[in-house]
């Protein structure tokens, strides 16, 4: 009798590209894939693909679905493709037994301010850092910054939304920006509560650097360490040219620090709530005015098996 293969939970939304590619190499590996995607509930599987239909900003009400799923036949791995689908992936992971990130690690990993609180109580070096919701005075949340700062946007990812200002007017001009970003219909159509809020931070000079690493019960295996090349100085940051490997020196500030970012994005929960298994992909500069260890930025929980 030819055994059943083992099942695949694959999450991802309907507009990123590499669901196809895992689930081609899961396919490779033998093993049954399972799509939950974010594609239209009211249309009866308009993709063909089969797929539970999930919606990510609101996780706690589809995780039934995906309970469902495991009743008829279990998940023996769960992956979650980019920052949404990634709590809702942590919630089933917790709830059917199969090892992944834990929620309240995920939940740091999206919310910049949630990151910092965690950073900072893990006795990391942080930089000075605040939050103010959309709807009060930026003139007077100004008055607060230390310049020059960087707005950003809680939960938004790949340096969208975020701004440098060396001003109080230039500070106001990039609230309302980040503003009217949030309030467009592409936000309100899925809300949540962290994009109603703006995170303002010191801005840390120096050049910056990207990680991929693995977890693995909870240790940080790095992968490659990526220098940035071009200078990150603002007022916007887009995407840049990576390149590796790096000198010898941030290259071995990543891999000696004890105190690495997959710990401290748990720092005081009840189980340390740190990124536990799978892909992550931390970041941080080094400061040139000679402070060590590196100033960290959130650690962001990749695809995860």
């Amino acid at each position: 009798m030819i055994p059943e293969p083992k099942r695949l939970l694959l999450l991802a939304t309907t507009t990123g590209y590499q669901a196809r590619v895992f689930a081609e190499a899961a396919e490779r590996l033998g093993l049954e894939v399972v799509l939950a995607t974010d594609r239209c509930k009211g249309l009866d599987d308009p993709w063909q693909d089969r797929s539970i239909p999930v919606q990510f900003h609101d996780p706690f009400a589809h995780l039934e679905k995906l309970e469902a799923a495991a009743r008829q036949r279990p998940f023996a791995a769960i992956v979650a493709l980019g920052d949404r689908p990634t709590f809702l992936a942590a919630l089933a992971a917790e709830r059917l037994g199969i090892p992944f990130h834990p929620p309240a690690a995920v939940e740091a990993c999206n919310n910049k301010y949630l990151a910092r609180e965690r950073y900072r109580a893990a006795g990391l070096l942080v930089p000075d850092y605040f939050r103010i919701a959309l709807g009060e005075d930026p003139a007077k949340a100004a008055r607060r910054a230390l310049f020059p700062c960087v707005l950003k946007p809680l939960g938004l990812s790949g340096s969208r939304g975020v701004i440098r200002a060396d001003t109080p007017s230039e500070f106001i001009a990039a609230f309302e920006r980040i503003r009217a970003l949030l309030d467009s219909r592409e936000f309100l159509a899925q809300p949540s509560e962290q994009n109603r809020w703006v995170q303002v931070e010191s801005f840390i000079p120096g050049r910056e650097f990207a990680i991929e690493a693995l977890v693995t019960g909870g240790r940080l295996d790095v992968l490659a360490v990526f220098d940035k090349l071009d200078p990150l100085d603002g007022p916007f940051f887009g995407k840049t040219i990576y390149v590796t490997p790096v000198p010898p020196e941030p290259r071995s500030t990543a891999r000696a620090d004890p105190r690495d970012p997959a710990r401290g994005a748990g720092a005081g929960s009840d189980a340390w709530a740190a990124a536990r298994r799978g892909a992550a992909q931390p970041a941080g500069r080094l400061d040139p005015r000679g402070r060590r260890p590196p100033h960290r930025r959130p650690v962001r929980p990749g695809p995860a098996l």
